[in-house]
Order: C-alpha cells, then structure tokens, then sequence
C-alpha cells in the first residue's frame, strides 16, 4: 500500500512542475479557458483511481461516459495547433498544455489519496506538499533572481500562494463533510465555466472550432465525473 509520505512529495513535484511552471507558462503564451480547461480536467485522475481504492465500485454510464468524453478532450487540443495568424493555440501550447493535464491528474490523485490515507491531517498535508513544491522551485527562483525582489511579483506571488493553500485545504476539509458530488462542481467546474466565459466575452481569444468543440465535451465530461462520482 501506497503511504502518506510517498504521496507527499509526488503531489508537491506534481504541484510545482505541472501548475506553477507549466501551467502558468501555458497562460502566458497561450489561451486562457483552454489551459484552466486541461488543468481541470485532471479530475480524471482521482475518480479512475477512486474506482478502485479503498473499495472497488462499478464503473456506472455516467462516469464512463464522463471519462471517454474528458479523453477525447484532451485528444481534441492536442491536434487544436493552428497555423493562422493570430490564433492563440500554438503547437507548443498544445504540448504543454497535455502534458500539465498529466501533472495535474497525478497532483488530484495524490490530494484524493492523502486524504483517504490521513484524513484528520489536512493542514500538515497541505504544508507538506508547499514546502516540497518550494524545495523544487527554489532553484528556477535563484536562477531568475532578477524577478524576485520586483514588487509586483512578490506580492503577487505571495496572494496567489495564500490563496492556493487555502484553497487546497478548504477542499481537503469540505471532502471530509460532504459528498464529492457536491464539492467538486464548486471547486472545479463552476470555476471552469466562468473562465471560459470569461475568455470568450471579455478577452474575445480567438479560437479554433475544434478548441471550442474540446472545452465543450471536456466540461460535459467533467460535469458527469463531479456529480456522478
């Protein structure tokens, strides 16, 4: 049996390459709904995994159809690169876009184990997995130092970090008290839905058909997983 302290440092790598670097970097040079779409969809992590610990469950339709329709999200942005001017999706993005949805589902999956495993240590969890994510990312910071001590990064740096921890442990604590049908359409699709509405009517990104098509079946996807597991 997996334990805590193997998760611990697999969620905090998983954390830190996947979100902090990729995913903030996919932000930076690509669409914003599309990225906050891959990164969400981690969600299958979890529920594949809770299908078969601590208790075998029966793959129900909902949940099949929830997963087949999140991969085939995923496949949907990894051939979404356009060559046309202007348009946000490059074949770079594509890339890392994918490969943050695999850090994320691994950061998901260890978060939903940890919590299984300890369930009454959310705070020392949380800890555990920022302090690992700064071990890692204490060397990307000394080799960019020249960003370090600019105001607006450190302070942005320090909200987000705040804002993350107490999301995460928040999340932690809610899993202990309610369903996670109730749970995750907040913490996951509620938020999606608003950054894709966000990124089509007030950024106006232009994307392709087929990246549209892809966040429409990854939310129905995830709508499914959140409610149905």
């Amino acid at each position: 049996m997996v334990s805590l302290w193997t998760i611990l440092p697999i969620v905090g790598l998983a954390f830190s390459l996947g979100f902090c670097i990729i995913v903030n970097y996919c932000l930076k040079i690509g669409p914003t709904g599309p990225t906050v779409a891959t990164n969400n969809m981690g969600l299958i992590g979890p529920v594949v995994v809770g299908l078969l610990w601590p208790v075998r469950q029966a793959l129900t339709p909902q949940i099949g159809i929830g997963i087949v329709l999140v991969v085939l999200a995923i496949v949907g942005f990894s051939f979404s690169a356009s060559g046309e001017k202007r348009q946000t999706v490059t074949a770079r993005w594509a890339v890392l876009a994918v490969l943050g949805w695999v850090f994320s589902s691994l950061s998901m999956t260890g978060q939903y184990l940890g919590g299984m495993i300890n369930p009454k240590l959310p705070l020392a969890q949380v800890t555990a997995f920022s302090v690992v994510a700064t071990v890692i990312l204490l060397p990307f910071m000394i080799r960019r130092g020249k960003t370090w001590f600019r105001k607006g990064e450190l302070w942005g740096g320090l909200l987000n970090g705040v804002i993350q921890a107490l999301s995460l442990l928040m999340t932690l604590m809610a899993l202990q008290r309610m369903p996670a049908r109730v749970v995750f359409p907040v913490t996951v699709l509620i938020p999606l839905i608003l950054v894709l509405m966000l990124s089509g009517l007030v950024y106006k990104e232009r994307l392709s058909r087929l990246v549209w098509i892809a966040c429409g079946v990854g939310v129905v996807g995830l709508a499914l997983l959140a409610i149905f597991q």
